[in-house]
């Protein structure tokens, strides 16, 4: 069925999906606990704030892309 060349290009497949995976759950676990501890909308340094901000989309940019490589439509809302 599968000569030898095609079952390790499945395995290595099958690795960068995990990496991804990984990669994914850890960066919103990180981004959680930071969104938890600061405040983005009440922070009244303009620059922090907008810093923030660009944080935010930075990272929502990241993991939505990241669900589409895995071929997962994010939610908007939880």
């Amino acid at each position: 069925l599968c000569d030898r060349r095609q079952r390790q290009m499945c395995k290595e497949t099958v690795h960068e999906v995990n990496k991804l995976n990984n990669y994914l759950f850890q960066l919103v676990q990180v981004f959680h606990s930071y969104y938890n501890e600061i405040n983005i909308k009440n922070e009244e340094n303009k620059n922090l704030r907008n810093a923030r901000c660009v944080l935010l989309a930075t990272v929502m940019y990241t993991i939505k892309s990241g669900l589409k490589l895995l071929d997962i439509e994010p939610q908007e809302k939880i």
